[in-house]
Order: structure tokens, then C-alpha cells, then sequence
């Protein structure tokens, strides 16, 4: 391959006396010219090289942000107990998929059995405490008994089925038939069974261990359905509006994203970070993104069309970017100018031109070997 000869001409703008510039003049100023060069078509020709113009094209106008994986609230579960008790056997392992219903441990205990001893009396006094009431409710009409003993003989009934209500009600939450309670058919332990289909994220219990009531100690989880919990900057914060697009990646896996929309907006900034929370609905998770996570993410606030050139077009010198644009062609040659261009961040291999106005439409610039050649 022959080398490539590049002349360089050496020019300064005209202005007017008065300071004013003409059309030319502008656009003259507006691709400030560093140098010319001359390529021969042989040259052109054997190094592959050739022209693009430029291109519209739809371009986001996108927000980088970070945030954390959040499960969806309705497919999250903490499983407790409302008894204490021992656990006499655990069914499932961390990390197994539980379906909502399904057994996770056996717990027994003195409680258990208290529980089913108060119902039984209970139930067996109500039956006599309902008769009681209702006779002196009739002797009441008929001016027989006191008013006293008519109430005193509500409350007691009343009070009875209230409580006769509530521990029929915690039987059945632990899965206990109150009919054979009543029936004096104890059971001296209980099933607690997954609430909802998910993961057992946690799991903080071993057979023999003494657990009480209220206390967390195995969570469900499904991360097929999760949020991002993103920080928008302030500064950024303008044009944000529920249902816009969002793009999240897993931090250090770009090429794998997920397509999300925003659903909630704080509207309130962080004191510290100067920042607004917004939360995303993630749809299409498989598995790559599990609560806890951190992520990155791009807000897509608006799409429009811009003009943009092959990332290929452009060249990076000096912390300036240029394109060598085409002034001229012969038979022989073609000639070219450099012309430093404002660019904003590449789109799919492409960079957008912020000032495309400078150049007219018909213009064209080399789209290999540029900076090749400006490095000459």
C-alpha cells in the first residue's frame, strides 16, 4: 500500500471591519479549519476508505442512575408464628422453592395444647350461658326478673362467645379443627405453611430450636417480579415522570439489561445525598437480578430526532473531537479540511452532532481512517 501524503495549508479567518461576519464568514468560523489534506483516489481506493453524510436518527435523552433490587411487596412473605413452641422438624432448606401451602415446619409445645383447652371449655359453657340469657331476656319482658340479672346474663354470654370467636379464629390460623378441639381431639403441634410461592431467602431455625411469637425466622421471597430502587440527582430530576422507560443492568454486566417503567416518584430530596428515590417495575427478570443487588440504570426522560455520524467519523485529540470533512474532488484526489465538532455521548455505534447546523446538508466526511490521519 502506498503511504498516504497529506499537505497542510495554513489559514486565518476574515472578519469585517466592523465586526460583523457574513454567511460564509459564519460558517466558515463554525468549522474552525486546523489543516487541509489531499488523498489520491488510488490511495482512497486501496485503503478502503469511504464517505458518510450525515444521518437522522432517534435519540433517548437518557439519565444514568444507581439503585438496589427491591422484591415486589405482594410476593414477599416473613413467616412467623403466633405460638411459641419447639421446632420438631424443618422441611425446607435456604435457597429451596417453596409453593404457597406447603408445609415448612412442625412446631409443638404446651401452648399449642393450652390453646385447644380453652376453646373446649369454652365451647362447652356457651351452650349454657346462651340458654341462661335468653331466659332471663324473656323474664325481663315479662317483668319478672330485674333488669340487673338480664344484663349480668348478656355480658356473660357475650363475653364468652367473644372469646369462644377469637380462639376459634387463632385455632384456625394455626391449622387446628376447632370441631375436634371441641371434641377434646388435642394436637400437641402444629404445621406452619409457606404463604405465598417463592425462595427461601432466609432461613434461621434448626429442629430443637425454641422459637416465640412474633418472631422472623424464615422469609419467602420471588424475584421473577422485583423493583429497582433508584437515586435520581436533583440536577437531573427535571422532565421525570411516572411511566417512562427505564433500562437497568446488573453492576458489572452491561450487556445484559432489563426493560422497566417508573411507578413511583418520592418527590422529596434526601438532605444528604441530594437526591429523589423513585422505585421501577422490572419485568423479565430471570434470575440475573436477586433483592439486595446493586444496579446500574438509564431513565429514558424523551426521544427525538437528532443528526448524528458513525462513531468511526469521529476522532478524539487533545480532549477536542473531529471530523475531516470533504472540501473538494478531482479525477485524481480528493480534499479534505479538519473540522473540530461538539459531539454528546454515542447511541448503537453512532454519535450525536450538537450543533448540526453549522454544516450544510450535502456535506460528507470520511468515515475510516480519520484519526489516522489527523495523528499524521
Amino acid at each position: 500500500m502506498k503511504p498516504i501524503v497529506i499537505c497542510f495549508t495554513f489559514f486565518m479567518l476574515l472578519v469585517t471591519s466592523c465586526g460583523q461576519k457574513d454567511g460564509n464568514d459564519r460558517k466558515d468560523e463554525a468549522v474552525a479549519q486546523e489543516k487541509r489534506l489531499t488523498i489520491t483516489r488510488e490511495q482512497f481506493e486501496a485503503s478502503n476508505l469511504s464517505f458518510t453524510e450525515l444521518k437522522k436518527m432517534e435519540i433517548s435523552d437518557k439519565v444514568k442512575v444507581t439503585g438496589k433490587i427491591t422484591v415486589n411487596p405482594d410476593k414477599l412473605a416473613s413467616v412467623t408464628s403466633i405460638v411459641e413452641g419447639r421446632v420438631l422438624k424443618v422441611f425446607v432448606s435456604r435457597g429451596e422453592w417453596v409453593k404457597k401451602g406447603d408445609p415448612l415446619l412442625q412446631l409443638e409445645g404446651p401452648a399449642i395444647l393450652e390453646l385447644q383447652q380453652q376453646f373446649s371449655e369454652v365451647d362447652a359453657r356457651l351452650p349454657v350461658l346462651k340458654s341462661d340469657y335468653e331466659r332471663q331476656k324473656v323474664l325481663f319482658r315479662e317483668q319478672v326478673a330485674s333488669e340487673r340479672t338480664y344484663l349480668e346474663a348478656e355480658s356473660l354470654y357475650r363475653s364468652a362467645l367473644a372469646k369462644w370467636q377469637g380462639l376459634k379464629m387463632q385455632l384456625e390460623m394455626l391449622g387446628i379443627d376447632p370441631d375436634k378441639a371441641a371434641m377434646v381431639r388435642f394436637s400437641s403441634s402444629v404445621f406452619i405453611y409457606a404463604p405465598v410461592d417463592g425462595n427461601v431467602t432466609e432461613l434461621n431455625i434448626i429442629n430443637g430450636m425454641y422459637i416465640h411469637p412474633g418472631t422472623e425466622f424464615l422469609q419467602i421471597a420471588d424475584p421473577e417480579e422485583v423493583y429497582a430502587d433508584l437515586n435520581v440527582y436533583e440536577e437531573d430530576f427535571s422532565g421525570l415522570q411516572k411511566g417512562q422507560q427505564v433500562v437497568v443492568y446488573p453492576i458489572g454486566e452491561h450487556k445484559k439489561s432489563f426493560n422497566g417503567t417508573i411507578e413511583t416518584i418520592t418527590y422529596k430530596v434526601d438532605d444528604e445525598k441530594r437526591s429523589i428515590a423513585i422505585q421501577v417495575v422490572v419485568s423479565g427478570n430471570d434470575g440475573h437480578l436477586v433483592p439486595g443487588m446493586f444496579v446500574d440504570a438509564e431513565i429514558v426522560k424523551q426521544t427525538e430526532e437528532r443528526f448524528v455520524l458513525p462513531s468511526e467519523a469521529i476522532a478524539e485529540s487533545g480532549g477536542k473531537s473531529y471530523v475531516l470533512m470533504k472540501t473538494g474532488e478531482n479525477n485524481k484526489s480528493f480534499e479534505l479540511i479538519q473540522v473540530e465538532v461538539k459531539v454528546s455521548s454515542p447511541e448503537n455505534d453512532y454519535v450525536v452532532l450538537t450543533e448540526p447546523w453549522k454544516f450544510p446538508p450535502e456535506v460528507r466526511f470520511l468515515r475510516k481512517g480519520v484519526f489516522a490521519l489527523i495523528k499524521e
